[in-house]
C-alpha cells in the first residue's frame, strides 16, 4: 500500500514537472508567434502609410491639375468676353463711319459743283464698303455665337473624358496595390505557416498522444485505488455491522414497544430529520449529515451505501 502510494506521489510529481515544461515551452511557442505577428503587422502598417502617401501625392497633382483647368476655363470665358467687347467696338465705329460719310455727302451737297458730285460718289463708296464691313462683322459675329455653345460642349464633354480617364486610372492604380499587398500578406503567412520544422510538429503531436495516454493511466490507477480503499471500507463496515445488528433488533422492539428515540443517533442533541436512501433509516439531524457527507457516505445503522438523503419532519 505504501509503495502505491509512493509510486502514485513520483507519478504525479514527474507529470507535474513535465506539465511545467510543455507549458514553458508553449510559452516561448506563443511569444514567438505573437512577435511575428507584430512584425507583420508592423509591416502591413508600414505599406498603408505608404499608400496613403502616394494616394495623397497623386490627389494633390490631381487638385493642381484641376485648378489648371479651371484657370484656363477663365482665361476662356475672359477672351470671349473681350471678343463681344471687340464686336460691340466694331458696331460703334461702323456707326460712327456711317454718320462721317452721311456728313461729308452733306459737304459735298453744300460745295455743289462737278468736285462735289465726284467727292459724293467717293462718299458712297466708302459708305458701301463700310456697310459691307459691318454686314461681314455682323455675320461672322453670329456664326460665332451659334458656334460657341458646341464648341463649350466639346470641350466639356474632353475634360470629363480626361479626369474620368484619370480617375479609373487612379482606381485601376489602387485596386492593382490592393492585390499585391494582399498577394505580399498571403505569401508571407504561407511562408509563416509552412516555415515550421516537421519534427516539431511531429514532436507536438507526439507529446500530446504521451500527455493523453498518461492522463488515461492516472486516471486507471486512481480508480484501482479508490476501488481498493472502498473495498476496504466495505470489509470493515460490514463487521462492524455484523456487531452492531443485535443493537439494531434492540431497536427496533424498542420501537415498537413505543419508546422510540427521537434524538439523532450520533449528537444525541438535535431531533432526526433526515431520510437514508434506498435503506429508508431515519438516525440523522442535518448537522451531522452534513459532516458524515463529507466522510463517509454510509447508513449509521445498516451500513449500506447512502445514494441520496431527504429531509423530513418527524
Amino acid at each position: 500500500m505504501l509503495d502505491l502510494l509512493i509510486y502514485t506521489f513520483n507519478f504525479i510529481r514527474d507529470v507535474s514537472y513535465f506539465g511545467f515544461v510543455l507549458s514553458y515551452k508553449t510559452g516561448q511557442l506563443i511569444i514567438y508567434c505573437l512577435n511575428i505577428v507584430f512584425e507583420i503587422l508592423m509591416q502591413i502598417n508600414k505599406n498603408v502609410g505608404t499608400l496613403l502617401r502616394i494616394l495623397l501625392e497623386d490627389f494633390y497633382v490631381f487638385l493642381c491639375d484641376v485648378g489648371q483647368r479651371i484657370v484656363n476655363i477663365g482665361t476662356f470665358i475672359s477672351s470671349v468676353f473681350q471678343t463681344i467687347m471687340n464686336f460691340i467696338n466694331t458696331i460703334i465705329e461702323s456707326i460712327k463711319l456711317i454718320f462721317s460719310g452721311i456728313a461729308f455727302i452733306l459737304t459735298v451737297i453744300n460745295n455743289g459743283a462737278f468736285g462735289g458730285i465726284f467727292k459724293i460718289l467717293s462718299g458712297i463708296g466708302q459708305a458701301f464698303v463700310a456697310i459691307k464691313q459691318f454686314i461681314v462683322l455682323i455675320g461672322a459675329s453670329i456664326w460665332f455665337t451659334v458656334t460657341l455653345i458646341p464648341l463649350c460642349i466639346i470641350y466639356i464633354c474632353t475634360m470629363s473624358t480626361y479626369y474620368l480617364g484619370c480617375l479609373l486610372d487612379e482606381i485601376t492604380k489602387f485596386i492593382i496595390d490592393g492585390i499585391t499587398s494582399c498577394r505580399n500578406l498571403i505569401s508571407n503567412f504561407y511562408e509563416f505557416v509552412t516555415d515550421v520544422p516537421v519534427e516539431s510538429v511531429a514532436g507536438l503531436i507526439t507529446g500530446a498522444c504521451i500527455i493523453h495516454n498518461i492522463h488515461r493511466l492516472r486516471t486507471r490507477l486512481l480508480t484501482r485505488f479508490r476501488r481498493r480503499l472502498v473495498q476496504q471500507q466495505l470489509s470493515s463496515e460490514s463487521e462492524e455491522t455484523e456487531s452492531s445488528g443485535e443493537s439494531s433488533q434492540e431497536s427496533d422492539m424498542d420501537c415498537s414497544s413505543g419508546n422510540e428515540n427521537r434524538m439523532c443517533i450520533i449528537c444525541q442533541e438535535r431531533n432526526k430529520c433526515i431520510l437514508m436512501l434506498p435503506c429508508r433509516h431515519v438516525c440523522l439531524c442535518s448537522v451531522c449529515n452534513s459532516r458524515l457527507r463529507n466522510y463517509n457516505r454510509s447508513c449509521p445503522i445498516c451500513r449500506g451505501f447512502v445514494e441520496r438523503t431527504m429531509k423530513v419532519f418527524v
